[in-house]
């Protein structure tokens, strides 16, 4: 069998796969390419290829790891509980039936905020708009870390940072939060935060326990530094989150329907654009356990 076909997209970083086909999950020398691609840039598009069923989806991504039971997690049951759907489609009422795939979200890291966070997530297309909306943005956090002065690094090295599940609008513009607010009445009723309400501890310079590459591990969904106090953590953190979503390191990705995206939680923090509610999107996400 050949090699996969595997390019650069015209930014900072990420690849492309457009030769990938289901039929090729079990193939365990193809699977081993994809690995080591993820082991060299953080994000990967598989494009081209014919829709995956639920079943093929929940089978590729569990060759990666343990599933998070994402649907159960936020409250949303189905036969398919690794798979976390995410619509835009509302009932009679005009509440949200899933998960919004409309609503704006911040610079985040998936499952962050819980003690064993993802490794990696999986978004997938499965109905996009007719406009360009509902965009999804990328930025690379090992370059994040690899930026940082030589004393900031050593600083950032020793801290533990503070992680939970709380919208943040601190790095969210101002429309976005709007949006975000005005639609807050429209969220499904069976909609559930996962995890405590308190802080869980990971490190701010969060090597990656496959290849040890070192990333800036600073979203908007993380309140503080253990040991340190208000003031001095939210100065710290404006500083690094400059760093962490600076526009030079950063990837606009535009979906296509199929679309497949796979990608390093902790190498990466992402965020979605709004979109409105007569647009139709409907995705599905999964992530690996740590």
């Amino acid at each position: 069998m050949s090699r996969l076909v595997i390019e650069k997209v015209d930014a900072a970083f990420g690849l492309i796969i457009t030769n990938w086909k289901p039929e090729f999950i079990g193939e365990t020398k193809i699977f081993s390419q994809i690995k080591e691609a993820l082991s060299e840039d953080p994000l990967i598009i598989f494009r081209g290829q014919r829709q995956l069923t639920d079943s093929e989806l929940i089978e590729f991504a569990s060759n990666f790891g343990d599933l998070f039971n994402g649907g159960e997690l936020f409250g949303v049951n189905s036969t398919t509980p690794e798979i976390l759907e995410l619509s835009t489609e509302l009932d009679e009422g005009g509440s949200e039936k899933l998960v919004s795939s409309a609503t704006p979200l911040p610079w985040h890291t998936d499952y962050c905020y819980l003690p064993r966070p993802s490794r990696e997530s999986f978004l997938n297309a499965v109905v996009i708009p007719s406009t360009e909306c509902g965009t999804t943005w990328f930025a690379n956090t090992y370059l994040a870390y690899e930026s940082l002065s030589k004393s900031l690094k050593q600083r950032v090295d020793g801290l533990s940072g503070l992680h939970k599940l709380e919208g943040s609008n601190r790095h969210q513009a101002a429309v976005e939060t709007k949006t975000y607010e005005d639609r807050r009445t429209q969220k499904n009723s069976n909609f559930n935060y996962p995890g405590s309400r308190d802080p869980v501890e990971h490190p701010a310079a969060y090597k990656h326990p496959l290849h040890n590459r070192t990333a800036l591990y600073i979203n908007s969904l993380t309140c503080g530094f253990a040991d340190m106090n208000n003031s001095e953590s939210e100065a710290l953190l404006s500083e690094l989150f400059l760093e962490a979503a600076a526009p030079e390191r950063t990837y606009k990705h535009v979906w296509q329907e199929n679309d497949l995206v796979l990608f390093d939680t902790i190498g990466t923090i992402h965020r979605r654009e709004a979109q409105p509610f007569n647009e139709h999107r409907v995705m599905r996400q999964l992530s690996t356990l740590i």
